[in-house]
């Protein structure tokens, strides 16, 4: 048992610390969430649990080429509209031929499949061990958003 008074507030402090770093970790999760327009605590969709289809420096190429290529125009609030189509090859499909405004089509296919890495990353979905490809019929089989039926 320690009786060194020393060694008691050694051990109380380092508790401190690791319950504000914990606090603060929780805060900036919820901000991330609130930033990103998802209520924290909200669920990913149920493909995000799945092994994903890109990797995270994929996800990192992504974020840089969206900051450079389509903020100027959308800024972050566009993060979210790639949860408005079924699939991923949907969204490829428009934003290859349509983005950006400026010069439709200019970039290379690699950079838009890196920029729908970054955004289905934004919505939650998980990196996997493979990079996504500008192949139309692999991202048509990552489903974004299921079809509303009547």
């Amino acid at each position: 048992m320690f009786s060194d008074s020393n060694t008691s507030r050694s051990f109380r402090r380092v508790g401190s610390v690791a319950a504000g770093l914990a606090g603060l970790f929780a805060l900036g999760a919820a901000t991330v969430a609130v930033a990103q327009g998802t209520p924290p605590g909200t669920p990913a969709p149920a493909d995000a649990a799945a092994p994903g289809a890109f990797t995270a420096e994929q996800a990192e190429r992504g974020m840089t080429a969206y900051n450079a290529r389509c903020a100027i125009c959308h800024g972050e609030d566009i993060t979210h509209a790639v949860m408005n189509y079924a699939d991923a090859g949907q969204f490829y499909g428009f934003i290859s031929t349509e983005m950006p405004a400026s010069a439709p089509g200019s970039l290379q296919p690699q950079m838009y499949a890196d920029i729908i890495a970054y955004l289905l990353s934004v919505n939650g979905f998980a990196v996997g061990p493979q990079e996504l490809l500008p192949d139309l019929a692999v991202l048509e089989q990552i489903v974004i958003k299921a079809p509303v039926t009547p």
